[in-house]
């Protein structure tokens, strides 16, 4: 249950990412600066698996995962045998799309369940898709995703035809209106909006990332829970050169 969209090109990148969960779920751990080995970067932490569903490097790649409901079936979503939210995490040294795509193949993708794996940097985009039975490269042109395990197909359908209708003409997206769509709320039925809310789950978070030549910086929002409105985000930057926040 999340919606992500991205712009890409000219060394610059910006992505949207809503983050749906189930309003039991414990909160993320607000994302910060890591390093390992001499190398930085910055993810919120899912302190229920340990890994998280987005992560930016000094290097300048994103790697976010969301889940394949639609390979699941709605409503049956068996426990996994390994938290998705590792994934990303396995990519936090790639210094380019190169080397993210080629790490697809290494994949142990039977320890997972059903699930999207996508990565920007600058200049471009990658991603596959995990049904189960086999992964699969997505489209290279693609800039929206978006996945929900509450009829699936019909809101999947209208969150892409308001992403078409809204932000989807132009290649390159202003920040300020991609984060407008991912705080839509003017869907009668609250559960198809992309700040979705249903009586069990809900938008937990909103991330914005934007990559650019000198740094990284990553906007967090997290939402004021059973409530249409968010707390004050958290910013983090984080220097390309040296992988220095601030």
């Amino acid at each position: 249950m999340c919606t992500a969209s991205w712009s890409v090109g000219s060394g610059r990148a910006t992505l949207c990412f809503n983050r749906d969960e189930r309003k039991d779920r414990p909160r993320a751990r607000v994302p910060k600066v890591m390093s390992e080995g001499g190398l930085a970067w910055i993810a919120p932490i899912d302190p229920t698996g340990g890994g998280t569903w987005l992560l930016v490097n000094q290097y300048g790649v994103c790697v976010f995962l969301l889940n394949n409901y639609a390979a699941m079936g709605a409503g049956e979503l068996p426990s996994d045998r390994q938290s998705r939210g590792l994934l990303p995490m396995r990519f936090f040294p790639s210094k380019s799309l190169n080397e993210v795509e080629a790490s697809f193949k290494s994949l142990d993708v039977q320890s997972y369940q059903p699930f999207h794996l996508c990565a920007i940097d600058g200049y471009g985009y990658c991603g596959a898709s995990w049904d189960g039975v086999s992964l699969e490269r997505r489209s290279a042109n693609e800039r929206f995703i978006t996945t929900s395990s509450f009829r699936t197909k019909e809101v999947e359908a209208y969150r892409e035809t308001l992403y078409q209708e809204l932000l989807g003409s132009e290649e390159i997206v202003d920040v300020e209106r991609r984060r407008a769509y991912h705080m839509d709320t003017s869907h009668e039925d609250p559960a198809f909006n992309p700040f979705m809310l249903r009586e069990e789950s809900e938008t937990h978070c909103m991330s914005v990332v934007e990559i650019g030549k000198e740094s990284v910086a990553y906007e967090y929002w997290e939402r004021v829970s059973n409530e249409i409105k968010w707390k004050p985000p958290v910013n983090v930057i984080l220097s390309r050169s040296s992988g220095v926040s601030s």
